[in-house]
């Protein structure tokens, strides 16, 4: 049986890893939405629809109950 040694790189010697900023940077391919203007207003309308989905079940379920 065969006494393997167990190399350990030397860690102190390696280059330190390039700082990385907090703000991720924007993509200059990053376009807005085909309608709407902005990704805001997309959103906005996403939430009122929910909404007005909501109380359109609410009464329907109302009504039929």
């Amino acid at each position: 049986m065969s006494m393997q040694k167990h190399v350990v790189p030397d860690l102190e010697s390696e280059a330190p890893a390039p700082a990385v900023s907090a703000a991720p940077a924007r993509d200059a391919t990053e376009e807005p939405p085909p309608f709407l203007g902005t990704w805001k207003n997309v959103y906005t309308l996403v939430l009122a629809e929910l909404a007005v989905l909501v109380i359109l079940f609410y009464v329907l379920t109302r009504w039929v109950s």
